[in-house]
């Protein structure tokens, strides 16, 4: 079989990159059987999306034939074998639409497809989930990746695709399967369809379709926030999808229309070299110095590709970023590290080096004085019981661990949700995967100004408390204390990985 035939099969004499990406995924991840479906154009899902597009191109209406079709790694040639496929054989799935359009040409659309996370080198897939489909209306398979759709260019845009993908990737109870109508009938009148064509969303339209499905449909308290201008791109995406938080990436094509694509994971390179990796006389660093790519879902493109994470691609003068995150969370991601920041480079003058101390508290401080030596930090957003969890089961480079005194005192301090910054040096973040000491953040407290951004993280007073190799240092009302008894870790622990998501490869 040609992919290439295949493809030429739906798109006529257009010519779909979505559907070409498809396919050359199901080429790279091995895929042996392929399974075509005719689908019923009277689903009424199926029909509303004809429906909508016929108001615009009335030839939809009679042209419109929809097929699926699926992929297994599994090897079989007859439908009669469907049912005695593993579970976990289905690699993909694709629902798609032909039409002709308003010339008679053949238009085809991928409304619908899940791809298995690829295991691509160094891809870290954090937007997900499980979905599931029945083949020859007798057989579920579960397909576990993100979701993609594309848009139709006449009753909906790139802006609905890229609303379509993070609502239906979002971890709900049951993944709800949000269709382009439902978000129109959220933002026009049903007798205004031409307001549709050829536009894009403005930011307070994808808000309120944000806002409405995750809080009013879904139940879940949540605030959509968008990065500040000069703010890093990379930083604030990063730090929003290690948390677990949907981003959308906006931002310029060149015919000066504004294109959003979803945000799905990262990539990272440990061997990378960039001359900033290592800035003389800077204490520390963020860890997205070795985030080489972020992976996004293009509805122009297809699925699961990298962009690269340099200033020609993400200017923070011509692009912009939108996450959606609990109600609660007030402190953005970047004031979070500025004062996780503050306090390394406070380390030198309140851990005075001397004879007796912690080898690895020895070797955090020495590397905030010593040129050309860094603290890498590493920040995102994390719940109390989860991160107990993690001290909890983790043993550090020795073989201890965080012993249950610690952790019952520390569930006590400890607010329900905050910023984990993680501190840890190059040599261990890139070949161990491994961090010395955390400091916790709060990240409920309400900052307006800059200037009070500023007094509060040089007051030290969104610092909750810190873990260091040996102690635990707390926030006593305006004083700090530590704890050392029992004895606590000494050595370098492994960095945080949600314990509630489920990956595959693990998450950096």
């Amino acid at each position: 079989l040609s992919f290439f035939e295949k493809a030429d099969g739906f798109e006529g004499a257009s010519h779909n990159a979505a559907l070409h990406r498809l396919l050359s995924l199901m080429r790279k991840m091995g895929a042996s059987t392929l399974v075509e479906e005719p689908l019923d154009r009277n689903n009424d899902e199926l029909a509303e999306e004809v429906s909508a597009i016929s108001n615009y191109v009335p030839s939809c209406s009679d042209s419109a034939k929809w097929t699926r079709i699926s992929f297994f790694k599994s090897s079989f040639s007859q439908a009669d074998d469907i049912p005695f496929q593993p579970n976990d054989a289905m690699l993909a799935y694709a629902m798609i639409l032909t039409f002709n359009g308003p010339d008679g040409s053949a238009n085809s659309v991928v409304w619908e497809s899940v791809v298995s996370i690829p295991r691509l080198l160094n891809n870290y897939v954090r937007w997900a989930n499980s979905f599931f489909v029945r083949i020859n209306n007798e057989t579920d398979f579960e397909v576990y990746g993100s979701y993609f759709c594309q848009q139709n260019g006449y009753s909906n845009c790139c802006a609905h695709a890229g609303l379509r993908m993070v609502l239906n990737n979002y971890n709900w109870p049951v993944p709800k399967r949000v269709s382009f109508e439902e978000i129109n009938r959220l933002l026009y009148d049903d007798d205004a369809p031409s307001k549709v064509s050829g536009a894009s969303l403005t930011l307070t339209q994808i808000w309120d379709v944000l806002q409405k499905f995750l809080g009013d449909e879904a139940g879940l308290e949540v605030e959509v926030r968008q990065s500040e201008p000069g703010e890093s791109l990379s930083d604030y995406m990063y730090a929003n999808i290690e948390s677990g938080f949907p981003v959308l990436l906006l931002f310029p094509t060149g015919n000066n229309e504004g294109h959003v694509v979803p945000v799905i994971g990262h990539t990272m390179n440990t061997d990378i070299w960039m001359k900033w990796t290592y800035p003389a006389n800077q204490a520390a660093v963020e860890n997205t110095a070795w985030v080489d790519h972020f992976i996004l879902n293009d509805d122009n493109y297809g699925m699961y590709l990298c962009l690269p994470n340099t200033e020609k691609f993400l200017s923070p003068k011509e692009c912009d970023a939108i996450a959606v995150t609990p109600a609660g969370v007030r402190i953005k991601p970047r004031v979070a590290h500025l004062a996780a920041e503050h306090v390394v480079g406070s380390f030198s003058e309140v851990f005075e080096l001397r004879e007796g101390m912690d080898f690895w508290l020895t070797e955090l401080v020495k590397a905030t004085e010593t040129k050309n030596r860094c603290v890498v930090i590493r920040t995102f957003l994390v719940s109390r019981a989860d991160y107990l969890k993690h001290l909890g089961s983790e043993h550090d480079s020795e073989g201890n661990r965080v012993l249950e005194p610690h952790l019952r005192q520390l569930s006590t301090i400890l607010p329900e949700e905050f910023w984990l910054a993680e501190l840890t040096l190059p040599d261990l973040y890139t070949a161990n995967r491994h961090k010395i000491a955390d400091i916790i953040i709060r990240a409920d407290k309400e900052l307006v100004s800059e200037d009070e951004i500023a007094e509060a993280i040089v007051s030290w007073r969104l610092i909750v408390a810190f873990r260091l190799p040996g102690l635990i240092v707390y926030r006593e009302e305006d004083e700090f204390r530590v704890t050392a008894d029992p004895p606590l870790p000494t050595g370098h622990m492994p960095v945080y990985q949600d314990p509630q998501r489920r990956v595959n490869p693990p998450v950096w």
